[in-house]
């Protein structure tokens, strides 16, 4: 007997989602984060508009590298599509991140011939100057920090410097001296973290007792490297111009390239979650995205995300001609993800699918005759593909996430949770047991209540009802779902 575990090329039951389905637009910085990274690059599906996006995205920064202006890029979709995933596998494709396995981010993801070679005529252009594509990455956040701050701790980060400005600073003058390394390997010989002792490099003694030792000119002693240190670099924070902001971004790509700007990618991602629909944000991000594109020749592109395209609203349209490649995501692409990542089927298995779905052809066929979301003609062709579950029920289940999910129906997130989690369930029983509509109750009727959508005392209903009869209770949990299908 062959059990629905052994149909797929990847077994529900071998696998977790080790990232639950959300990405994080940040580097990693343990063995878990990393280890999430490589799940993302393996399971990236370059197809439809991924596929096209990083297209459009390589073509157009290789068309203007030698144009004083750089296009930036905005790439749009409903919440949950994906797009902070399409641009987290970006950034490390345009730097080929190698990770702690040895295994290189180019090597993990299948890429159609086209973007590979994309990639390689980037990684030429970065020879051509001295150093390989480098990129930086992270999300705005509303935290009080001004714009200008949050994308140069995104920059520092990135090249391993202090995220404050003040101690990258000195970090950026200890390199221009060529003293950098050496301090560094001071501090930490020491038993200290360099990043931790340059963030307090005002009161460090251990940062100041390196730099002696590396330069005994400098001072007389440790006291007097700290006090030269706070005049020379001033520790009360001040807010930079955006000038200042691009003028710094230049001393660290030029640290970061050994003294050139390397061909250099900087993702900011939810741009549109921080303007809010705030005039005055947006015309900061107007103005840091002007001053990026024209101040680097053409060798920086900034890449940018939001829910909705530029033409949404009034306060977006006011940042739309800074944006001028475009790239927006679709439905569709979330179902080839979940077709590829969860529900694809080994080849020699198909044939076993194919004959337990076509003795049972007609009563698929019936179920929901006359609702909306009836058996079609196309779903006999999608019957392999969405197995274990139904078409008609993956439709179901996309109107319930409609209003469970205020409207941002079938976003990845959700629907790579669930679906796994359903596999799951279904995976020890035999070829042909698909899993039921009512699933859905199951894994969403806690988010439906917290989203006033279903009654606390529907809930103890449905559960009573459950113990002393399973059936009842199942049927109970899927009419309970709001939007359930019209039947007539």
């Amino acid at each position: 007997m062959t059990i629905n575990n052994e149909l797929f090329t990847r077994p529900p039951l071998d696998f977790e989602i080790p990232n639950d389905g959300v990405t994080d637009v940040d580097r990693p910085g343990d063995a878990k984060q990393w280890k999430v990274l490589e799940y993302e690059l393996a399971s990236f599906v370059c197809e439809g508009e991924y596929e096209h996006g990083l297209e459009r995205i390589l073509d157009s920064y290789l068309r203007h590298r030698s144009s004083t202006t750089q296009p930036a890029v905005w790439v749009s979709g409903f919440y949950g599509s994906g797009k902070s995933h399409l641009v987290r596998v970006l950034q490390h494709l345009w730097a080929d991140t190698t990770l702690p396995t040895g295994a290189s981010a180019r090597g993990l993801v299948n890429l159609t011939q086209g973007t590979r070679d994309q990639l390689a005529e980037l990684t030429t252009l970065g020879k051509r100057d001295g150093f390989a594509p480098w990129s930086a990455a992270g999300a705005l956040d509303r935290s009080g920090d001004t714009l200008n701050s949050v994308f140069l701790a995104i920059v520092l980060g990135a090249a391993g410097l202090p995220t404050r400005v003040e101690p990258a600073q000195v970090a950026l003058w200890l390199a221009s001296k060529g003293d950098l390394d050496a301090v560094r390997a001071q501090v930490e010989a020491s038993g200290a973290d360099f990043i931790e002792e340059l963030s307090e490099y005002n009161l460090s003694t251990r940062l100041a007792d390196a730099i002696l030792a590396v330069d005994p000119s400098f001072a007389a002693n440790g006291a007097d490297v700290r006090k030269a240190l706070r005049s020379q670099f001033p520790p009360e924070a001040r807010a930079l111009s955006t000038d200042e902001t691009v003028a710094l971004s230049r001393k660290v790509l030029q640290h970061v390239g050994g003294g050139v700007i390397p061909p250099t990618l900087i993702v900011l991602d939810e741009v549109q979650e921080y303007i809010s629909g705030e005039s005055g944000r947006a015309g900061e991000v107007r103005e840091l995205v002007e001053s990026v594109r024209n101040s680097f020749d053409g060798r920086v592109l900034l890449v940018a995300t939001g829910q909705q395209e530029l033409t949404a609203d009034a306060t977006l349209q006011k940042i739309q001609d800074r944006f001028t490649v475009k790239v927006i995501l679709k439905i569709q692409d979330v179902d080839a993800v979940v077709r590829r990542v969860l529900l694809n089927k080994e080849p020699a298995q198909r044939s076993t699918l194919e004959s337990a779905l076509a003795g049972v052809a007609g009563e698929i066929s019936r179920q929901l005759v006359g609702s909306k979301i009836q058996h079609t003609a196309q779903d006999d062709a999608d019957l392999v593909e969405d197995y274990p579950v139904l078409p008609s029920r993956r439709r179901f289940w996309e109107s319930v996430l409609r209003q469970a999910d205020a409207g941002r129906a079938g976003q990845l997130r959700s629907q790579l949770r669930i679906v796994h989690d359903a596999n799951r369930l279904v995976a020890n029983k035999p070829v042909g047991t698909a899993v039921g509509a009512d699933y859905l109750y199951s894994a969403k009727h806690e988010d439906l209540n917290g989203a006033g959508l279903l009654l606390k005392e529907t809930q103890r209903l449905i559960h009573d009802q459950g113990q002393k009869e399973p059936l009842r209770g199942r049927v109970l949990g899927r009419e309970a779902a709001p939007s359930a299908p019209d039947r007539g």
